[in-house]
């Protein structure tokens, strides 16, 4: 068990032990034991009187844990200090990584492999790049937003738990995501968007120092525990790297396909062929390559300023034989959209629609 908030008090007399005393006198329906003790509590959170329990198990018993949740709000917020319980339940298995019968995602399962593909979403597109730096997070959200503006139901979640970005693209640094009545958590919408980020759980500027089970597990609960609702697409901003992290989002997730995003220059792109095997091998389908900050556009002269050799990652594509979905260019005016939380420029716009009408899934 972890907890996201690592405050020892809540309000004066409040205490995480406390908490955790009062957990150990619930049963679980399951085997018997309390709470605590049965593994069904995996994380607490809790600030400023606000207190979330996130409880996970089997999709199958959900409808017997769903109970426990009136009797956690009940036991808790007797603690002084505590102003709001929100318990989150989250299913981290389905029948052994396969659909239940009917599910529309019954063919991508796979068995033996834990699942964390939430239900009603017809298509999971995930931006990746083995490469820090080169606008992945960017690439994501304008992607996004030209999706939604087809008429689609989108979702975009922040996958990066270190570096998250998404809070900044939409305007909400500030902003903590609410619990619902279902104990799940309701989504930031914004832009069209429903969105999803380690950014709305902690405060902005506060450093995660998890290793890689952590980081799953917390990744699991964004997935699962979000009240994505049906959706058309969610598009994943994925964390840059090749390890365990990415591997088992790629497996566990059931992408649909991954779109590669890289700067022209050959020190960017020899890390994206390796992000490029290694999602094959992962059987997920590449679906293409997209040149970022291919020119930098002067937006009073319209002069194209060449700062890291445009085409490489055209060239790249055709050699790995897999789709050039584009490039967008370098406009200031992005960039400054990007920071404040603001839509991109027509200018640019007009290159994400070009490679959302590319993308072949």
């Amino acid at each position: 068990m972890f907890n996201l908030f690592k405050n020892k008090n809540i309000k004066g007399d409040l205490k995480i032990d406390e908490i955790k005393s009062r957990l150990h006198e619930l049963k679980s329906p399951i085997d018997g034991k309390d709470i605590i003790s049965s593994g069904l509590v995996s994380s607490i959170l809790f600030k400023n009187g606000d207190v979330k329990i996130i409880l996970e198990a089997d999709q199958n018993d959900i409808p017997k844990i769903e109970p426990l949740t009136d009797a956690i709000i009940k036991t808790l917020s007797s603690i002084n200090g505590v102003e709001k319980v929100s318990p989150i339940l989250t299913a981290h298995s389905i029948n052994n990584g396969q659909s239940p019968v009917g599910s529309p995602n019954q063919e991508r399962k796979k068995p033996n492999i834990e699942s964390i593909r939430p239900d009603n979403i017809s298509k999971i597109i995930a931006i990746a790049s083995a490469k820090g730096g080169v606008g992945k997070s960017t690439i994501a959200f304008n992607l996004a937003q030209s999706l939604a503006k087809r008429g689609k139901k989108v979702g975009l979640l922040d996958a990066d738990i270190y570096g998250p970005s998404l809070p900044t693209l939409l305007g909400h640094t500030t902003k903590i995501a609410q619990a619902s009545e279902n104990g799940k958590i309701d989504p930031i919408e914004a832009h069209g968007l429903k969105a999803m980020s380690m950014g709305f759980v902690v405060n902005q500027g506060q450093a995660l120092i998890w290793r890689g089970p952590m980081l799953l597990k917390a990744l699991t609960q964004l997935f699962m525990g979000t009240n994505w609702g049906a959706l058309d697409y969610l598009v994943v901003d994925m964390p840059p790297g090749t390890g365990d992290v990415q591997i088992s989002l790629a497996q566990q997730a059931r992408l649909d396909g991954v779109i590669i995003v890289s700067t022209p220059q050959e020190m960017a792109l020899a890390d994206v062929r390796r992000g490029i095997d290694m999602f094959q091998k992962a059987k997920v389908s590449v679906l293409g390559l997209i040149e970022n900050m291919s020119v930098l556009i002067d937006e009073n002269s319209g002069a194209e300023i060449d700062l890291f050799g445009k085409g490489g990652a055209k060239k790249a594509a055709a050699e790995l034989g897999i789709n050039y979905l584009g490039e967008v260019n370098f406009y200031p005016s992005l960039q400054k959209a990007s920071d404040n939380g603001q839509v991109a420029p027509n200018s640019a716009t007009k290159q994400f629609d070009e490679i959302a009408n590319r993308i072949d899934i």
